[in-house]
């Protein structure tokens, strides 16, 4: 990941294998918090779910058929933003 853009609005830019710009972009609700993976065009390719009153921090990645070719970055970035910075 290559860039914050700001320092509270939780959006992370990448580049994905195709040289192309990604970003993960944070959206809350009342019970859930997601996170967005939007491309320049700002299309969905990937949304990854947890619930906030989960007692486990397991979550739900959905990947759109348009970012497949990059589960495995799409898998480590998510992670990624997930943890917590020490």
């Amino acid at each position: 990941m290559e860039r914050k853009r700001g320092a509270f609005n939780g959006t992370v830019f990448f580049k994905g294998p195709d040289q192309k710009e990604y970003r993960w972009q944070t959206t809350a609700r009342l019970f859930s918090a997601a996170m967005e993976c939007l491309d320049a065009e700002d299309v969905l390719i990937a949304t990854y779910r947890v619930t906030s009153m989960s007692v486990t921090k397991d979550g739900v990645l959905m990947v759109q058929p348009s970012g497949k070719f990059m589960l495995d970055l799409l898998v480590a970035t998510s992670l990624a933003m997930r943890t917590p910075n020490n």
